[in-house]
Formats: C-alpha cells, sequence, structure tokens
C-alpha cells in the first residue's frame, strides 16, 4: 500500500509545477479508484481478528492502515492545492 501513496505523492509534486491537463485530472482519478477497488476486494472478507492483528506492537493493524489511508484520501485534495498555490523555494543556498 505504500507505493499506492507514493504514487499519489510524486503525482501531486510533479504537477504542481504546471496546471493539471485533463489527462492528467482522469489518470490520477482512474487509478484512484482502481486502488480503491482493489484495496476493497482485498479487505472485505477479513475476519475480525485479521483485520485487527499486528505482527508486532510496532507494527500496523490492516485496520490501521486502510483507516490511514482513508485519512489521506481525504486530507491529499487539500494538500495538493495547497502545494500547486505555493512557489518551491529557491536552491541556491545548496552548495
Amino acid at each position: 500500500m505504500k507505493p499506492i501513496l507514493l504514487l499519489l505523492l510524486t503525482t501531486s509534486a510533479a504537477n504542481a509545477q504546471r496546471l493539471w491537463t485533463a489527462a492528467d485530472q482522469r489518470y490520477t482519478v482512474d487509478n484512484l479508484r482502481r486502488t480503491r477497488n482493489d484495496l476493497t476486494r482485498e479487505v472485505e472478507n477479513l475476519t475480525d481478528a485479521q483485520w485487527h492483528f499486528r505482527e508486532s506492537p510496532e507494527r500496523w493493524s490492516i485496520a490501521e492502515v486502510v483507516e490511514h489511508l482513508g485519512t489521506w484520501e481525504i486530507a491529499l485534495p487539500a494538500k495538493s492545492a495547497k502545494a500547486s498555490e505555493t512557489h518551491p523555494a529557491p536552491t541556491s543556498h545548496l552548495s
């Protein structure tokens, strides 16, 4: 599931410097729908024990991962919009 988030963040960052075309928007929305549907299929038949199982105290359960993804699904559009309004910081101070 981490690659999904990475794809979304990379796509958002790459497109923050230009206006999204209709094809960009369609591609992103289609992939969001596809990954949401794939995730739903993967977890819909899990038992309560599977849903809340943790390999160790430091690891997240499937329920926590899905909740996190749901939170980001809500937050990402606002963060992407905010990022597209700002200009990148100059990198001249980096040597």
